[in-house]
C-alpha cells in the first residue's frame, strides 16, 4: 500500500489508495487560488454577490472548512504536530468571530452591517489559507514550489504595471461572466508619471506587494536546485526591483527599505556588499532609463512638511484617536468603518484599532509578530540546513515588507497585498513544523540547562 504523504487528502478511503487515485493536494487547490488572486481584479466580481463575488475570495472561503474538516477526519493526512502559528491564529480567528458580534450588538446602517459581513467572510478565507498552509503542505518542496507561484503571480503583476506605465492604460484582464463592482482605476498620475496598478486596487498595493516579494525572489535566484531556475527567478528579481518605483508611492520604497534590511541579516559581508554595489548602480541606471523619476522619488522624502497627503494624515490623528476613547477596548466592530460614513484614515493600525479595539489590535499584531520571529528562529534552530533557514528568512523579510507598510495605507482593504500576507504566514508554521521546530527548540534549551547546571 502507498503510504500518505502530510498533506496529501486521500479522495477515497485509505483501501482504495493502492491505485494512484487522484489527492487532494493543497499547493494546487491553493494555486488556483494564486491564480485568481493575482490575475483578475478584486474589483470583478460574480455580479449578484457584490463585493464578496471575487473570484479568489469564493475559492479562499472554503479553506477554513477544509482545514477543520482535515482535523475532524483522522485518516485526511493533514499534519498535526505543533507549531507556534496555529494558536495564534485560532485566537485570532476568535477575534474575528468576537468582533462581529460585538458590531451587532449596537444599531448599524446598511453600509455598516454589510462592511461587517464582507470583512467576516474575507478574514475567514484568509485564517483558512494561513491555516491550510501551516498544516497542510507535505514537504519543504510542496512549500518551496507553492512560494515560487507566489513570486511568479506578483511578477505577473509588475510586468502589467510595466506595461501600464509605459503604455498609459488600464490593460486589465477580465474573465466572463464577472461584472466591475466599482469603477475601474485609470492609471493616476503623480508628477509626470502614470502610477501603474496592475490587478490590485491601487498603486501603493501595487508597490507593496512588489516590494515584499523580492526577499523571495532573491532566495530562489540564490538556492534553487536547477541553474535554469536559479537564472529564471533572477530574471524575474529585476523585474520586481524595476516596477517597485514606478508605483512612486512611499509605502512601496519603504516596505522595500524593510523587506532587505531584515533579508540581508541572513546573508554574508560579502553578500551584503554586492546588494549594496548591485542597489548603487541601479540608481544611475533608472536616473538614465526613466529620466525625472528618481528626482520625483527623492522628493516624496524630502518635501514632507509641503506633501497635503502626509499633512492629512497627520491632521486626522487628533480626530482618530478622539474615536478610539469612545470604544477602546472592543471598538466598532470589525469591517464597519468605510470612508462614506467617516472619512479615509490611510493607516491600517488606527482602523484596525477603531474596528477592533486595543484588545483586537494587539492580537493581530501578534500574528504578525509571531510570523516574523519564528521564520528568524528557524534559521539558528539545529540541523535546519542553509537553503531551509534562507527561505525561513526570506518569508520572514516578506511579512515585514508588508506590516510595515500598515501604517501608510489601509491594508486590510485590499485583497492582493492581504492575501499574500497571510500565506507568508502560513508558511512560517509549515516550516515550523516540517523542520521539528518544536523537537529543536526544547533540545536546544536541555543542552542549554545542562550548561548552566554545569558551571
Amino acid at each position: 500500500m502507498v503510504a500518505e504523504a502530510p498533506g496529501a487528502w486521500p479522495r477515497t478511503s485509505p483501501a482504495l489508495n493502492d491505485d494512484a487515485s487522484p489527492r487532494f493536494d493543497v499547493v494546487a487547490y491553493l494555486t488556483i487560488w494564486l491564480v485568481l488572486l493575482f490575475g483578475i481584479n478584486a474589483r470583478q466580481v460574480v455580479g449578484p454577490l457584490g463585493a464578496i463575488g471575487s473570484p479568489a475570495l469564493l475559492v479562499a472561503v472554503p479553506a477554513l472548512l477544509l482545514w477543520a474538516g482535515g482535523w475532524i477526519l483522522p485518516a485526511s493526512g493533514l499534519d498535526r504536530r505543533p507549531h507556534p502559528l496555529r494558536p495564534v491564529l485560532l485566537l485570532y480567528l476568535w477575534t474575528l468571530l468576537a468582533s462581529f458580534v460585538v458590531a451587532y450588538g449596537r444599531p448599524l446602517s446598511e453600509l455598516e452591517a454589510s462592511g461587517a459581513l464582507r470583512a467576516l467572510v474575507s478574514s475567514l478565507g484568509l485564517v483558512g489559507v494561513a491555516l491550510l498552509v501551516a498544516d497542510g503542505v507535505g514537504s519543504l518542496r510542496r512549500l518551496e514550489t507553492l512560494l515560487r507561484r507566489v513570486v511568479v503571480g506578483v511578477t505577473f503583476v509588475a510586468v502589467l504595471g510595466l506595461l501600464q506605465f509605459v503604455t498609459g492604460r488600464p490593460l486589465q484582464p477580465t474573465m466572463p461572466g464577472l461584472s466591475w463592482n466599482s469603477e475601474l482605476l485609470a492609471v493616476v498620475e503623480r508628477s509626470i508619471f502614470g502610477r501603474p496598478s496592475a490587478t490590485t486596487m491601487h498603486p501603493i498595493e501595487f508597490s507593496v506587494v512588489t516590494a515584499a516579494a523580492l526577499p523571495l525572489a532573491v532566495h530562489f535566484a540564490l538556492y534553487s536546485r536547477r541553474l535554469a531556475t536559479r537564472r529564471n527567478m533572477a530574471v524575474l528579481t529585476a523585474l520586481l526591483v524595476v516596477a517597485v518605483p514606478l508605483s512612486i508611492s512611499r509605502s512601496g520604497l519603504v516596505a522595500l527599505g524593510a523587506a532587505m534590511l531584515v533579508a540581508s541579516f541572513a546573508w554574508s559581508w560579502r553578500r551584503r556588499l554586492q546588494a549594496a554595489l548591485l542597489s548603487v548602480i541601479a540608481v544611475p541606471v533608472l536616473w538614465l532609463g526613466i529620466p525625472g523619476l528618481v528626482g520625483t522619488l527623492i522628493g516624496l522624502f524630502t518635501g514632507t512638511e509641503d506633501d497635503p497627503s502626509i499633512q492629512a494624515r497627520l491632521d486626522r490623528g487628533p480626530s482618530v484617536m478622539a474615536l478610539i476613547r469612545q470604544r477602546p477596548w472592543l471598538g466598532l466592530g470589525n469591517g464597519t468603518w468605510s470612508v462614506e460614513e467617516y472619512f479615509l484614515v490611510d493607516n491600517e493600525l488606527w482602523v484596525t484599532t477603531l474596528e477592533m479595539g486595543i484588545l483586537g489590535a494587539i492580537l493581530t499584531a501578534l500574528v504578525f509578530v509571531t510570523g516574523v520571529v519564528a521564520g528568524i528562529l528557524i534559521k539558528h534552530l539545529p540541523g535546519v540546513d542553509e537553503r531551509t533557514g534562507h527561505l525561513a528568512h526570506a518569508v520572514a523579510a516578506s511579512i515585514v515588507g508588508i506590516t510595515v507598510s500598515f501604517l501608510t495605507f489601509d491594508a486590510f482593504h485590499y485583497r492582493i497585498v492581504t492575501g499574500m500576507l497571510f500565506v507568508l504566514i502560513g508558511a512560517v508554521g509549515a516550516l515550523w513544523r516540517l523542520v521539528g521546530g518544536l523537537d529543536a527548540a526544547r533540545a536546544v534549551s536541555a543542552a542549554r540547562a545542562a550548561v548552566s547546571r554545569g558551571r
